[in-house]
């Protein structure tokens, strides 16, 4: 993931990476480790799956997160 995020523009105000996770809880737990690095990245993250208020997902969208985690 390090790679990934040194690629990643901070200028830019529109999502640059996609995550896919089979699970849920994978997606929660890959949003976890995303979290503990990207703090000192500065790099906004959010994570997305269905069966949970959308009201959240929708918050974490607006505040323009560069790495996006999701199930399909």
């Amino acid at each position: 993931m390090i790679p990934v995020l040194n690629q990643v523009d901070t200028n830019e105000v529109r999502p640059q990476v996609l995550i896919l996770a089979p699970t849920r809880e994978l997606v929660n737990q890959i949003y976890d480790d995303i979290f503990l690095i990207t703090k000192y990245y500065r790099v906004p993250a959010c994570a997305l799956f269905g069966g949970v208020s959308q009201v959240n997902q929708v918050t974490q969208l607006k505040r323009n997160p560069r790495v996006i985690i999701s199930t399909p």
